[in-house]
Protein backbone atom coordinates (compact mmCIF):
# COMPACT_ATOMS: atom_id res chain seq x y z
CA UNK A 1 0.00 0.00 0.00
CA UNK A 2 1.18 3.51 -0.79
CA UNK A 3 1.48 6.19 1.89
CA UNK A 4 -1.67 7.87 0.56
CA UNK A 5 -3.63 4.60 0.79
CA UNK A 6 -2.38 4.00 4.34
CA UNK A 7 -3.33 7.54 5.36
CA UNK A 8 -6.78 7.13 3.78
CA UNK A 9 -7.27 3.86 5.63
CA UNK A 10 -6.30 5.43 8.97
CA UNK A 11 -8.68 8.36 8.42
CA UNK A 12 -11.47 5.95 7.48
CA UNK A 13 -10.90 3.82 10.58
CA UNK A 14 -10.89 6.84 12.89
CA UNK A 15 -14.03 8.29 11.29
CA UNK A 16 -16.03 5.07 11.33
CA UNK A 17 -14.98 4.07 14.85
CA UNK A 18 -15.95 7.54 16.09
CA UNK A 19 -19.27 7.30 14.27
CA UNK A 20 -19.91 3.89 15.83
CA UNK A 21 -19.34 5.31 19.31
CA UNK A 22 -21.70 8.20 18.54
CA UNK A 23 -24.43 5.79 17.40
CA UNK A 24 -23.85 3.65 20.49
CA UNK A 25 -24.35 6.68 22.74
CA UNK A 26 -27.47 7.81 20.85
CA UNK A 27 -29.07 4.35 20.84
CA UNK A 28 -28.27 3.85 24.53
CA UNK A 29 -29.63 7.26 25.54
CA UNK A 30 -32.78 6.93 23.45
CA UNK A 31 -33.76 3.43 24.52
CA UNK A 32 -32.66 3.97 28.12
CA UNK A 33 -34.98 6.98 28.34
CA UNK A 34 -37.89 4.88 27.11
CA UNK A 35 -37.09 2.05 29.52
CA UNK A 36 -36.93 4.44 32.48
CA UNK A 37 -40.24 6.02 31.49
CA UNK A 38 -41.87 2.61 31.16
CA UNK A 39 -40.54 1.31 34.46
CA UNK A 40 -41.59 4.49 36.32
CA UNK A 41 -45.17 4.20 35.07
CA UNK A 42 -45.12 7.32 32.90
CA UNK A 43 -46.16 5.30 29.87
CA UNK A 44 -48.85 3.17 31.55
CA UNK A 45 -51.76 4.69 29.66
CA UNK A 46 -49.93 4.34 26.37
CA UNK A 47 -49.02 0.72 27.11
CA UNK A 48 -52.63 -0.20 27.85
CA UNK A 49 -53.76 1.54 24.70
CA UNK A 50 -51.09 -0.14 22.57
CA UNK A 51 -51.95 -3.54 24.04
CA UNK A 52 -55.62 -3.01 23.25
CA UNK A 53 -54.92 -1.80 19.73
CA UNK A 54 -52.42 -4.58 19.19
CA UNK A 55 -55.15 -7.15 19.71
CA UNK A 56 -57.18 -5.68 16.91
CA UNK A 57 -56.89 -6.95 13.38
CA UNK A 58 -54.33 -4.96 11.41
CA UNK A 59 -55.16 -3.82 7.91
CA UNK A 60 -53.17 -5.19 4.98
CA UNK A 61 -51.12 -1.96 4.51
CA UNK A 62 -50.27 -1.98 8.22
CA UNK A 63 -49.13 -5.60 8.05
CA UNK A 64 -47.04 -4.92 4.95
CA UNK A 65 -45.44 -1.88 6.54
CA UNK A 66 -44.65 -3.71 9.78
CA UNK A 67 -43.36 -7.01 8.45
CA UNK A 68 -42.03 -5.63 5.18
CA UNK A 69 -39.84 -3.05 6.88
CA UNK A 70 -38.40 -5.59 9.27
CA UNK A 71 -37.80 -8.16 6.51
CA UNK A 72 -36.16 -5.53 4.29
CA UNK A 73 -33.72 -4.46 6.98
CA UNK A 74 -32.63 -8.06 7.63
CA UNK A 75 -32.45 -8.78 3.89
CA UNK A 76 -30.15 -5.81 3.29
CA UNK A 77 -27.92 -6.93 6.15
CA UNK A 78 -27.77 -10.53 4.90
CA UNK A 79 -26.97 -9.43 1.33
CA UNK A 80 -24.30 -7.00 2.55
CA UNK A 81 -22.63 -9.63 4.74
CA UNK A 82 -22.92 -12.24 1.98
CA UNK A 83 -21.31 -10.03 -0.67
CA UNK A 84 -18.70 -8.98 1.88
CA UNK A 85 -17.84 -12.61 2.71
CA UNK A 86 -17.63 -13.53 -0.97
CA UNK A 87 -15.46 -10.52 -1.83
CA UNK A 88 -13.01 -11.34 0.96
CA UNK A 89 -12.92 -15.01 -0.06
CA UNK A 90 -12.23 -13.97 -3.65
CA UNK A 91 -9.43 -11.71 -2.47
CA UNK A 92 -7.63 -14.26 -0.34
CA UNK A 93 -8.49 -17.45 -2.24
CA UNK A 94 -8.11 -15.99 -5.71
CA UNK A 95 -10.30 -16.52 -8.76
CA UNK A 96 -10.03 -20.28 -8.35
CA UNK A 97 -13.02 -20.01 -6.01
CA UNK A 98 -15.68 -21.79 -8.07
CA UNK A 99 -19.41 -21.93 -7.39
CA UNK A 100 -20.53 -25.13 -9.07
CA UNK A 101 -18.16 -24.60 -11.98
CA UNK A 102 -19.07 -20.92 -12.28
CA UNK A 103 -16.41 -18.35 -11.41
CA UNK A 104 -17.43 -14.70 -10.85
CA UNK A 105 -14.84 -12.12 -11.86
CA UNK A 106 -14.62 -8.35 -11.45
CA UNK A 107 -13.47 -6.52 -14.57
CA UNK A 108 -10.87 -3.89 -13.69
CA UNK A 109 -9.83 -2.65 -17.15
CA UNK A 110 -11.51 -1.38 -20.29
CA UNK A 111 -9.77 -3.72 -22.76
CA UNK A 112 -13.12 -5.38 -23.61
CA UNK A 113 -15.33 -2.30 -23.35
CA UNK A 114 -15.76 -1.51 -27.06
CA UNK A 115 -14.89 -2.64 -30.59
CA UNK A 116 -11.61 -1.33 -31.92
CA UNK A 117 -11.96 -0.53 -35.63
CA UNK A 118 -8.71 -2.41 -36.34
CA UNK A 119 -10.38 -5.67 -35.23
CA UNK A 120 -12.50 -6.27 -38.33
CA UNK A 121 -13.42 -9.80 -37.24
CA UNK A 122 -15.63 -8.28 -34.51
CA UNK A 123 -17.83 -6.65 -37.15
CA UNK A 124 -17.72 -9.53 -39.61
CA UNK A 125 -18.97 -12.00 -36.99
CA UNK A 126 -21.31 -9.63 -35.08
CA UNK A 127 -19.43 -10.13 -31.83
CA UNK A 128 -21.28 -7.82 -29.45
CA UNK A 129 -20.62 -9.43 -26.06
CA UNK A 130 -18.37 -6.68 -24.72
CA UNK A 131 -18.44 -5.56 -21.07
CA UNK A 132 -17.36 -2.52 -19.10
CA UNK A 133 -14.93 -1.76 -16.30
CA UNK A 134 -16.33 -2.81 -12.88
CA UNK A 135 -18.85 -5.23 -14.39
CA UNK A 136 -19.01 -8.63 -12.73
CA UNK A 137 -18.98 -11.46 -15.26
CA UNK A 138 -19.29 -15.21 -14.80
CA UNK A 139 -16.98 -17.62 -16.60
CA UNK A 140 -17.61 -21.36 -16.79
CA UNK A 141 -14.87 -23.89 -16.34
CA UNK A 142 -14.19 -25.94 -19.47
CA UNK A 143 -13.75 -29.71 -19.59
CA UNK A 144 -11.24 -29.92 -22.44
CA UNK A 145 -9.41 -27.82 -25.06
CA UNK A 146 -12.11 -28.79 -27.57
CA UNK A 147 -14.53 -26.54 -25.67
CA UNK A 148 -12.58 -23.44 -26.70
CA UNK A 149 -13.47 -22.14 -30.16
CA UNK A 150 -12.29 -19.22 -32.25
CA UNK A 151 -13.61 -15.84 -31.03
CA UNK A 152 -14.69 -17.20 -27.66
CA UNK A 153 -14.11 -14.87 -24.70
CA UNK A 154 -11.98 -16.59 -22.09
CA UNK A 155 -10.39 -15.80 -18.73
CA UNK A 156 -6.78 -16.88 -18.31
CA UNK A 157 -3.74 -16.43 -16.10
CA UNK A 158 -1.08 -14.14 -17.52
CA UNK A 159 2.62 -14.68 -16.86
CA UNK A 160 2.50 -12.66 -13.62
CA UNK A 161 -0.53 -14.55 -12.28
CA UNK A 162 -3.08 -11.84 -13.06
CA UNK A 163 -6.42 -13.01 -14.47
CA UNK A 164 -7.18 -11.45 -17.87
CA UNK A 165 -10.41 -11.72 -19.86
CA UNK A 166 -9.85 -11.42 -23.63
CA UNK A 167 -11.08 -12.97 -26.87
CA UNK A 168 -9.46 -15.89 -28.68
CA UNK A 169 -8.35 -14.61 -32.11
CA UNK A 170 -6.22 -17.57 -33.19
CA UNK A 171 -5.99 -21.30 -32.41
CA UNK A 172 -2.81 -23.18 -33.29
CA UNK A 173 -2.42 -26.98 -33.23
CA UNK A 174 0.89 -28.01 -31.70
CA UNK A 175 2.48 -31.25 -30.57
CA UNK A 176 1.37 -30.34 -27.04
CA UNK A 177 -2.25 -29.76 -28.12
CA UNK A 178 -4.21 -26.65 -29.10
CA UNK A 179 -2.76 -23.30 -28.07
CA UNK A 180 -4.28 -19.88 -28.34
CA UNK A 181 -3.65 -16.21 -29.12
CA UNK A 182 -5.90 -13.66 -27.44
CA UNK A 183 -6.67 -9.96 -27.78
CA UNK A 184 -8.90 -7.44 -26.03
CA UNK A 185 -11.68 -6.08 -28.23
CA UNK A 186 -10.55 -2.52 -27.49
CA UNK A 187 -6.88 -3.31 -28.23
CA UNK A 188 -5.12 -3.18 -31.58
CA UNK A 189 -2.47 -5.77 -30.72
CA UNK A 190 -2.57 -9.36 -29.51
CA UNK A 191 -1.43 -10.54 -26.08
CA UNK A 192 1.29 -12.89 -27.35
CA UNK A 193 4.75 -12.10 -25.93
CA UNK A 194 3.14 -9.58 -23.58
CA UNK A 195 0.85 -11.51 -21.24
CA UNK A 196 2.35 -14.95 -22.03
CA UNK A 197 4.83 -16.47 -24.48
CA UNK A 198 4.19 -17.09 -28.17
CA UNK A 199 0.96 -18.92 -27.37
CA UNK A 200 -1.41 -19.40 -24.44
CA UNK A 201 -1.55 -23.03 -23.25
CA UNK A 202 -4.87 -24.56 -22.24
CA UNK A 203 -3.61 -25.13 -18.68
CA UNK A 204 -3.65 -21.37 -18.03
CA UNK A 205 -7.31 -20.95 -19.01
CA UNK A 206 -9.65 -20.26 -16.08
CA UNK A 207 -12.97 -20.47 -17.93
CA UNK A 208 -15.15 -19.28 -20.78
CA UNK A 209 -17.52 -16.32 -20.77
CA UNK A 210 -21.09 -16.99 -21.99
CA UNK A 211 -22.66 -13.55 -21.52
CA UNK A 212 -23.67 -13.60 -17.83
CA UNK A 213 -22.75 -10.26 -16.26
CA UNK A 214 -23.89 -7.75 -13.65
CA UNK A 215 -23.12 -4.14 -14.62
CA UNK A 216 -21.10 -1.77 -12.41
CA UNK A 217 -21.49 -3.64 -9.10
CA UNK A 218 -17.86 -4.72 -9.27
CA UNK A 219 -16.80 -1.31 -7.95
CA UNK A 220 -18.72 -2.08 -4.76
CA UNK A 221 -17.07 -5.50 -4.49
CA UNK A 222 -13.61 -3.98 -4.91
CA UNK A 223 -14.42 -1.48 -2.17
CA UNK A 224 -15.48 -4.30 0.16
CA UNK A 225 -12.17 -6.04 -0.52
CA UNK A 226 -10.23 -2.95 0.54
CA UNK A 227 -9.24 -2.14 4.11
CA UNK A 228 -11.68 0.79 4.20
CA UNK A 229 -14.46 -1.50 3.01
CA UNK A 230 -13.75 -4.04 5.75
CA UNK A 231 -13.88 -1.33 8.42
CA UNK A 232 -17.08 0.09 6.92
CA UNK A 233 -18.92 -3.25 6.92
CA UNK A 234 -17.79 -4.10 10.44
CA UNK A 235 -19.04 -0.69 11.63
CA UNK A 236 -22.44 -1.18 9.96
CA UNK A 237 -22.87 -4.64 11.45
CA UNK A 238 -21.83 -3.32 14.87
CA UNK A 239 -24.34 -0.45 14.74
CA UNK A 240 -27.11 -2.82 13.67
CA UNK A 241 -26.24 -5.24 16.49
CA UNK A 242 -26.10 -2.52 19.15
CA UNK A 243 -29.43 -1.12 17.94
CA UNK A 244 -31.05 -4.57 18.21
CA UNK A 245 -29.50 -5.08 21.66
CA UNK A 246 -31.00 -1.91 23.15
CA UNK A 247 -34.28 -2.32 21.28
CA UNK A 248 -34.63 -5.79 22.77
CA UNK A 249 -34.06 -4.39 26.27
CA UNK A 250 -36.83 -1.87 25.61
CA UNK A 251 -39.19 -4.60 24.39
CA UNK A 252 -38.53 -6.67 27.52
CA UNK A 253 -39.25 -3.67 29.77
CA UNK A 254 -42.51 -2.98 27.91
CA UNK A 255 -43.60 -6.62 28.08
CA UNK A 256 -42.90 -6.86 31.81
CA UNK A 257 -44.64 -3.56 32.62
CA UNK A 258 -47.67 -4.44 30.48
CA UNK A 259 -48.01 -7.79 32.22
CA UNK A 260 -47.93 -6.07 35.64
CA UNK A 261 -50.53 -3.52 34.55
CA UNK A 262 -53.02 -6.08 33.37
CA UNK A 263 -52.41 -8.17 36.47
CA UNK A 264 -53.17 -5.09 38.60
CA UNK A 265 -56.26 -4.25 36.55
CA UNK A 266 -57.50 -7.82 36.97
CA UNK A 267 -58.13 -8.14 33.22
CA UNK A 268 -57.66 -11.55 31.68
CA UNK A 269 -57.68 -10.29 28.11
CA UNK A 270 -58.33 -7.12 26.16
CA UNK A 271 -61.64 -6.75 24.39
CA UNK A 272 -60.53 -6.02 20.87
CA UNK A 273 -63.89 -4.43 20.02
CA UNK A 274 -64.01 -2.10 23.01
CA UNK A 275 -63.28 1.61 22.72
CA UNK A 276 -60.25 2.71 24.66
CA UNK A 277 -60.27 6.22 26.13
CA UNK A 278 -58.16 7.85 28.81
CA UNK A 279 -58.49 10.78 31.14
CA UNK A 280 -55.46 12.86 32.02
CA UNK A 281 -55.08 14.22 35.53
CA UNK A 282 -53.17 17.49 35.79
CA UNK A 283 -51.88 18.30 39.29
CA UNK A 284 -51.40 22.01 40.01
CA UNK A 285 -50.96 23.61 43.46
CA UNK A 286 -52.01 20.46 45.25
CA UNK A 287 -55.20 19.99 43.22
CA UNK A 288 -55.94 17.46 40.48
CA UNK A 289 -57.73 18.64 37.34
CA UNK A 290 -59.42 16.02 35.17
CA UNK A 291 -58.84 16.56 31.44
CA UNK A 292 -60.88 14.08 29.38
CA UNK A 293 -58.76 12.50 26.61
CA UNK A 294 -55.94 14.84 27.58
CA UNK A 295 -57.70 17.87 26.06
CA UNK A 296 -58.47 21.20 27.71
CA UNK A 297 -62.19 21.94 28.12
CA UNK A 298 -63.70 24.30 25.53
CA UNK A 299 -66.18 27.08 26.15
CA UNK A 300 -64.52 28.34 29.34
CA UNK A 301 -63.77 31.98 29.90
CA UNK A 302 -60.10 32.91 29.84
CA UNK A 303 -58.49 32.36 33.24
CA UNK A 304 -61.14 29.93 34.43
CA UNK A 305 -59.71 26.53 35.37
CA UNK A 306 -61.44 23.21 34.70
CA UNK A 307 -63.49 21.73 37.49
CA UNK A 308 -61.18 20.30 40.12
CA UNK A 309 -61.69 17.33 42.35
CA UNK A 310 -60.97 17.69 46.03
CA UNK A 311 -57.20 18.12 46.08
CA UNK A 312 -56.42 16.20 49.27
CA UNK A 313 -58.84 13.37 48.59
CA UNK A 314 -57.69 12.89 44.99
CA UNK A 315 -54.05 13.08 45.95
CA UNK A 316 -54.49 10.32 48.53
CA UNK A 317 -56.38 8.23 46.03
CA UNK A 318 -53.71 8.68 43.42
CA UNK A 319 -51.00 7.81 45.95
CA UNK A 320 -52.66 4.55 46.96
CA UNK A 321 -53.18 3.64 43.31
CA UNK A 322 -49.52 4.21 42.51
CA UNK A 323 -48.50 2.01 45.44
CA UNK A 324 -50.83 -0.69 44.22
CA UNK A 325 -49.24 -0.54 40.77
CA UNK A 326 -45.81 -1.01 42.23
Amino acid sequence: MSSIEILSLIVTIVALVSLSFVFTFLFRSYFRGIVEAVESGEEDAELIYEEAMGKREKTLPQKLLHYGGKALSYLVLVVLVGVFAWSLAARFMGTEMSLGGNIPLVIVSGSMSYKNEDNQYLYDNDLDNQFQTYDIIVVNQTASPDDIELYDVIAFYSSDGTVVVHRVVEIVDTSEGPMYVTRGDANDTSDANALYGDYLPYQQIVGEYHGVRVPAIGAFVLFLQSGAGVVCVVSIVYCFAIFEFYRRKMDIAIEERTAKLFSFLDVDEVDENADVNFTEVLTYKGKDYVLPNGELPVGKEQGTAPSALNGEETENKATSTKEDQQ
